[in-house]
């Protein structure tokens, strides 16, 4: 018999067991699976075992990742989500606005990048209420490595009754309380040895609590003392009041 290869491009994550029909065929060959771009890939790490014929194979599956897959997170949401993707099991998803939010006394005035740009925001007013969730995730991503990666954002915390921000991993950063109505800069060096994936999730706390997101931006290596002007590179944007913001680095493997 000959030695067969089998490549296998998922196209959707409804799939729960691969069959393959291989004949006679007893010779060592392989199953690659590979994500399509623009598909969620979070999936892909809970993959441990594939069934052929009714027997088991323990499958060690090696992730790859373009030497961009960082830079590809880099989003300033003028065009969509980018390589983002709404979360699935939450209760709200993230809107794109430019300009004011429609809620008086929350929210920024415009986008960090220009001021007339476009961002993405929650909308804390009614129909949605105390406790509802908002997720973004990035695509998963590869160990840091020895240098580690920057995560670099700005956020928004104005309102009379403002929630609070996170960066968890064992709490890498918290912000909570009124900050004042203008966009503040916050930098985590992230060092994870594990492919790993960034969740954005946003609380709503209460009707004065809407939650702004621009532009978001990873780099190889250390956090930088002073950020790069907003024009050179894109950095993520955060306005809120009354929400609790959570950015999750979540370990997937």
């Amino acid at each position: 018999m000959t030695q067969a290869w089998c490549h296998y491009r998922v196209l959707r994550f409804l799939i729960l067991r691969l069959q393959l029909k291989m004949g006679g065929i007893r010779k060592g060959w392989q199953v690659h699976i590979s994500v399509v771009k623009g598909l969620s890939s979070s999936n892909v790490a809970k993959i441990t075992e594939v069934y052929i014929s009714g027997v088991q194979w323990l499958a060690n599956f090696k992730l790859s990742f373009p030497s961009s897959a960082l830079s590809a997170c880099d989003c300033s949401f003028e065009h969509g989500l980018c390589v983002w993707m709404q979360g699935g099991e939450d209760e709200l998803d993230w809107l794109s606005r430019s300009g004011p939010t429609e809620t008086p006394n929350t929210g920024p005035a415009g986008d960090h990048t220009t001021g007339k740009g476009k961002y993405i925001f929650i909308k804390s007013s009614p129909p949605s209420v105390k406790g509802n969730m908002a997720q973004l995730k990035s695509p998963l991503l590869p160990p840091a490595g020895e240098k580690g990666y920057c995560l670099t954002f700005w956020y928004h915390m104005f309102g009379a009754t403002v929630g609070s921000l996170r960066i968890l991993l064992q709490t890498v950063w918290q912000q909570s309380g009124n900050q004042g109505d203008e966009w503040l800069l916050v930098q985590s060096h992230v060092t994870l040895q594990k492919v790993h994936q960034v969740i954005l999730e946003a609380a709503v706390g209460g009707e004065a609590g809407d939650i702004a997101i621009d532009d978001i931006s990873l780099i190889s290596g250390s956090c930088l003392l002073k950020p790069p002007s907003p024009g050179l590179i894109g950095l993520l944007a955060f306005s809120w009041s009354e929400i609790c913001i959570i950015i999750a680095l979540m370990y997937l493997l």
